[in-house]
């Protein structure tokens, strides 16, 4: 069984930013599902989108007991982080840690994103 582990903080997104974010966290959550837990007896995903600075920074994670060799963002997650006028990432925390960060939309015209 893997399970997912959700932490959001209330954020304003665009309109845009409110379409396009949730395929970025479904490709992101799909990618820890085909190519780092596949070989797993389950384990955890966590998906966290807090605020950092003027930023917006969604980052998806693994219980993997053993990370994999380092990988670049796939050429989807990169498209759709250039889609949000954000980067794609991975970043090394003890394990791999794949997401964006893409800019904060405290000045457009902005719906409320609210966190469980």
């Amino acid at each position: 069984d893997v399970t997912p582990l959700v932490v959001m903080e209330d954020i304003d997104l665009s309109p845009e930013q409110t379409l396009r974010l949730p395929l970025l966290v479904v490709e992101l959550v799909t990618n820890v599902l085909k190519h780092s837990l596949a070989d797993q007896d389950g384990g955890v995903i966590w998906v966290d989108l807090r605020h950092r600075g003027d930023e917006i920074e969604l980052a998806v994670s693994d219980s993997r007991s053993t990370p994999g060799p380092r990988f670049a963002p796939s050429s989807i997650v990169k498209a759709l982080a250039q889609g949000l006028d954000g980067e794609a990432f991975v970043k090394d925390a003890g394990g791999w840690v794949a997401g964006a960060l893409i800019p904060s939309a405290a000045r457009r015209s902005t719906c409320r994103w609210t966190g469980a």
